[in-house]
């Protein structure tokens, strides 16, 4: 079966009839309404629309990226292109990051584990017999090492505020001289501006943005790879053990 198949499938089994049900509140959660095996269903549901919108997330990031709007509004605000980029940029690999862990948590959902949300960490699942040797395990397990040097990176910048914004020091700095010398209304040393015209600048960042654009649609292409190949595995399970509960139930 397909992946478009499965999602219709799975989606026609997400509950619809709760607000007609004894109990129904629109001022709190209705979660209570529900029986476990529905209870099951959502949860999945709710995770799976979580990790759909991360990967539109990668997607949009590019589009960022691509343009730098509004300049003058930026730049009032210290706000420059290659910092622009770098900002974006440190999105990417926190929205990579996050959706490994949105995979663990749905591994821990759909598998049963009943692991605690905060405590679903890649040791406990690593060694959990019940989860370790599925198909779902060995693609988010091959997301992680395919990513490893992006989720790296991420953990350098979110604990130790390091990131290789991958420019040459030269310029940065000649960036930030224009910059000054735009903002106080000074005149920029002619002889700086025969080694490093505005010109050579721009081209630069232009180059820079085009490397960082091009580095994030190779990495979307694995990422969706990876993204279809689980999200079909994990419907499949879903709707096998939803199969499952009915019958006992």
């Amino acid at each position: 079966m397909e992946q478009n198949e499965l999602l219709i499938k799975f989606v026609e089994l997400v509950p619809r009839d709760v607000h007609n049900r004894k109990g129904f509140s629109f001022e709190k959660s209705n979660y209570h309404l529900l029986s476990s095996t529905e209870k099951y269903i959502v949860d999945v549901f709710n995770l799976y629309n979580r990790l759909n919108e991360l990967y539109k997330d990668l997607e949009r990031v590019i589009i960022f990226v691509k343009r730098y709007p509004t300049a003058k509004y930026y730049e009032s605000n210290n706000i420059d292109k290659l910092v622009y980029i770098k900002y974006h940029t440190e999105v990417y690999l926190h929205k990579i990051h996050t959706i490994l862990e949105v995979m663990k948590l749905i591994l821990n959902d759909v598998y049963e584990l009943k692991i605690v949300e905060k405590d679903c960490t890649w040791n406990k699942l690593k060694n959990n017999p019940q989860v370790n040797q599925t198909k779902a395990y060995k693609i988010v397990e091959a997301f992680h090492k395919s990513f490893e040097q992006i989720i790296e990176a991420r953990h350098r910048n979110t604990h130790r505020a390091l990131f290789n914004n991958g420019v040459d020091s030269d310029l940065e700095i000649a960036l930030d001289i224009y910059k000054i010398s735009d903002k106080l209304a000074l005149g920029v040393d002619l002889e700086f501006m025969k080694i490093y015209p505005p010109m050579l600048v721009n081209y630069e960042l232009k180059l820079h943005r085009k490397k960082r654009v091009d580095f994030m649609q190779k990495s979307n292409e694995v990422a969706k790879k990876y993204f279809d190949m689980f999200i079909k595995e994990i419907l499949q399970v879903t709707i096998l053990k939803h199969a499952e509960k009915t019958k006992v139930e």
